[in-house]
């Protein structure tokens, strides 16, 4: 077994995309941060605002279809957070870990 280290930005590029679909047409290029699962403190409203362009882009998309069957194909372990091919996200939310009194 190889340990990860330090990759040129190339071959990081690569690791990351590796299994990403080839989606001609996409409305999603360029946007990434409206599809994004929410920043560490974002506000909620903020959250609501991008996904909900993000989700109507989604609805013109010529690539939703394609997406979809990426996304469906993925083990559920496996899939990105965030608006893809057009559903909205359910991110759970952490309850705090109780501390010993």
């Amino acid at each position: 077994m190889t340990r990860y280290r330090d990759p040129s930005a190339g071959t990081l590029l690569g690791r990351i995309l590796h299994g990403a679909p080839a989606l001609p047409g996409a409305k999603c290029v360029g946007r990434a941060r409206l599809f994004d699962p929410p920043a560490e403190r974002e506000p909620a409203a903020d959250v609501a605002f991008r996904h909900r362009q993000a989700l109507a882009l989604c609805r013109v998309c010529r690539a939703l279809d394609a997406c979809g069957e990426w996304f469906e194909s993925l083990p559920p372990e496996e899939r990105p957070e965030g608006v893809i091919a057009g559903r909205v996200p359910v991110f759970k939310k952490r309850r705090p870990r109780k501390t010993a009194s």
